[in-house]
């Protein structure tokens, strides 16, 4: 007789912990739901959202709420909903499973939503303090982006085949949908003049409403396994659109907004406290006095959303953003402008909990030049002509003021990286841009 092998996993080994990434047994996965195979149920989305307990407050029934109602009967009859509950103890995940299932137990057994967890460790044991920091972010900061990644992955995989759905759409517990999102969704999708791109962004934050063809998650899902301890899900998701389109890269991206994000206790931990948003605010007055008319845009890649609009209009926010040679932030006013003083404050503070300077420009020049010709949205910057050096920048607080007898009008300013403007070791925070024109009744203020 043939002799009995018997293999037997390595449970704590990566591999197999990916292996159940890569491929989770769903029927062992669904919490609350109806099973379903790959062509059992056609739909045309599936709506995936992952979601973590937070103390005190619970967003998750009021935005599975929200996005029910927001839709027209038709609309959800194209739609299928998979809710990912990534809480680490096994108790929190079905008891908040429970309580989901009570307040959507219509919809959950009608088959329009699944409640899914990983039954069994997803996570691989890694010393974090051993591994190279990116960002000079701590240990335990790269073990909890490390963990959101390896949230979404197993989220995409477990959706990739689910229903023969032709797209998967990412979404978090705490936003708030446009009414009519998916029918705005559909026609964004057929104004693609070309079959090729990887992503759509449907909203102002890089992955909330970020939308994938299904047939493409398990590449995506790859991609983020290699890396998922090298820098945050969202910016491994712009990375792998780039990486797709190395030579023509177009960021496909909807005018107006279908989300908003509603939450204040942010599951991610985002590295800001009340106490640092509230240090912010001191810049606010300034920000409020910059000129108005103007178009901003960048070739850098925000986190979340700190967008750059925070460093030049009000909030108690900042541009948050990850740095290279030949980065860029243009601003571009309607007109050209005479200019008396431009002052940048980059960096973090002992207010935000970090060390004083850290995340500053180390290497950039201020540009200036008087004529736009034509703005790249896409690509996030503007063609001007004749740019001209006004200043070289290689600290985190600094006030140019420009020659007043020189009587030069512009319309391009642009604060331009150098190359010892490392990547990937720091991010780049820049927390004011402050432009004060030179007072004349032709001035847009």
């Amino acid at each position: 007789s043939q002799p009995q092998i018997q293999v037997k996993l390595v449970e704590t080994s990566e591999h197999t912990i990916f292996s159940r990434i890569r491929f989770p047994i769903r029927k062992n996965a669904l919490l609350h739901g109806k099973v379903f195979s790959p062509t059992s149920s056609k739909k045309k989305f599936i709506l995936g959202i992952p979601s973590m307990a937070r103390p005190e407050t619970e967003y998750l029934n009021t935005t599975l709420q929200n996005l029910l109602s927001s839709l027209s009967h038709s609309e959800l009859k194209l739609i299928f909903i998979v809710v990912f509950l990534a809480d680490k103890e096994k108790k929190v995940r079905i008891d908040r499973g429970k309580r989901i299932y009570g307040y959507l137990k219509k919809h959950v057994d009608s088959g329009l939503i699944q409640i899914i967890h990983s039954p069994d460790n997803i996570y691989p044991f890694l010393n974090y303090s051993n591994i190279r920091p990116t960002f000079q972010d701590t240990p335990g900061q790269i073990e909890w982006r490390s963990k959101i990644c390896l949230d979404f992955s197993f989220l995409m995989s477990y959706c990739s085949e689910l229903s023969g759905a032709t797209y998967f759409m990412h979404l978090e517990d705490d936003v708030v949908p446009l009414k009519g999102f998916i029918n705005a969704t559909m026609d964004f999708i057929d104004s693609q003049n070309s079959s090729e791109w990887t992503s759509l962004q449907l909203s102002d934050y890089t992955s909330i409403g970020r939308l994938y063809k299904t047939s493409d998650l398990h590449k995506l899902v790859d991609f983020i396994l290699i890396f998922y301890t090298k820098m945050p899900v969202d910016w491994l998701m712009a990375e792998y659109d780039r990486l797709q389109v190395p030579d023509n890269l177009e960021i496909h991206k909807i005018n107006k907004s279908l989300f908003t994000h509603s939450g204040k206790v942010s599951s991610k931990e985002l590295f800001l406290k009340k106490e640092a948003m509230e240090a912010n605010k001191k810049y606010d007055k300034l920000k409020g006095e910059n000129p108005s008319a103007v178009t901003l845009l960048t070739n850098m890649r925000q986190y979340q959303y700190f967008a750059l609009n925070n460093s030049y209009f009000p909030s108690s926010l900042y541009f948050w953003c990850i740095p290279f040679h030949g980065g860029s932030i243009d601003i571009i006013f309607n007109e050209p402008q005479e200019i008396s003083s431009v002052s940048i404050v980059s960096g973090l503070e002992k207010s935000d909990g970090r060390p004083e300077g850290s995340d500053a420009i180390k290497d950039a020049w201020l540009k200036v030049s008087p004529r736009m010709i034509e703005l790249h949205p896409k690509s996030g910057i503007a063609s001007c002509i004749n740019y001209e050096d006004v200043s070289h920048i290689t600290e985190p607080k600094v006030h140019i003021s420009f020659d007043k007898e020189k009587t030069q009008k512009y319309q391009c300013i642009r604060l331009q990286l150098g190359e010892f403007q490392t990547p990937y070791e720091s991010w780049l925070v820049i927390k004011l841009i402050r432009i004060v024109l030179v007072p004349s009744e032709t001035n847009i203020n």
